[in-house]
């Protein structure tokens, strides 16, 4: 099965406890956005030492939580337009059951900047 081909953008998928994945019907992707300063440039969450943990990014959908530390580039949630869901990422989202979702991320200006994965626990 390949993960990246069944996980279009805004297209919920089920990874069920057997690994198999389904999908499932009256799941919403969820809204994501990145804050930006005044110059349009990202801002940057920060631990208690400085360094940087990621960026200040919103989600706006119930129960949905970002999947962190799979960029290629600095770890953080947000995505770069050159990767895709495979390797560890893909391994990731095999071995936790529940709801995933591939989804554009918009800046302030509602501009699709990133993309991210978003996972929500399954409800009994």
């Amino acid at each position: 099965m390949d993960l990246n081909d069944l996980m279009q953008m805004d297209h919920v998928v089920q990874v069920h406890p057997d690994g198999s994945v389904t999908e499932p019907d009256g799941i919403w992707a969820p809204d994501v956005t990145v804050e930006t300063d005044d110059d349009g440039q990202y801002v940057a969450t920060r631990s208690d030492q400085g360094h940087f943990t990621g960026w200040n990014v919103h989600v706006d959908g119930d129960g949905w939580v970002l999947l962190k530390g799979y960029a290629w580039d600095d770890g953080s949630e947000l995505l770069p337009s050159s990767q895709y869901i495979g390797g560890a990422l893909a391994a990731a989202i095999l071995e936790t059951p529940g709801y995933y979702v591939a989804t554009v991320v918009s800046d302030d200006t509602d501009e699709p900047s990133n993309w991210c994965v978003a996972f929500m626990e399954e409800t009994a």
